[in-house]
């Protein structure tokens, strides 16, 4: 007998435990998946910025940004600058950033700060693949990051 509810136990800590590794998803009705916003709470480098590989080399710093849920807050790195700034939901997988402010440093190459603010700005909801933050203006992913 104890050996029949140690296995059940046991089968309802496995379950329990794959439900909890799966969590950063959820389904909508329509079947398509919805982003469990907790997942951005962490930092992110740039890896893509308007469909194309970001080059670091140019850059003081690789381009980041890190969501903190406490006030709605998302800082990081431009490339040469810090930036700060807030965000909030608007709806499932809905998010806006701004105002961002940054820092006034000059760099010899200010190209890739230039488009990735400009891009942050356009950026109207989120969404994860294969592990990758994708900040996207309508369907179109406007910047993809990595988990740092």
């Amino acid at each position: 007998m104890r050996k029949v509810i140690y296995g059940a136990l046991a089968a309802v800590a496995i379950m329990t435990a794959a439900g909890c590794a799966n969590s950063k998803q959820t389904q909508n009705n329509d079947g398509t998946a919805t982003a469990d916003s907790t997942a951005l709470y962490r930092e992110w480098n740039l890896v893509e910025l308007e469909g194309q590989a970001v080059d670091t080399s140019t850059t003081a710093h690789v381009p980041t940004i890190l969501f903190t849920q406490d006030g709605h807050r998302v800082s990081g790195h431009a490339g040469c600058n810090r930036m700060m700034g807030s965000f909030t939901f608007s709806g499932s997988n809905q998010i806006k950033l701004g105002p961002m402010a940054s820092t006034k440093m000059a760099c010899p190459d200010m190209k890739m700060e230039d488009a990735y603010l400009k891009a942050l700005d356009k950026v109207d909801n989120y969404s994860f693949e294969n592990g990758n933050l994708l900040l996207n203006n309508e369907k179109t992913p406007v910047a993809k990051f990595a988990a740092k």
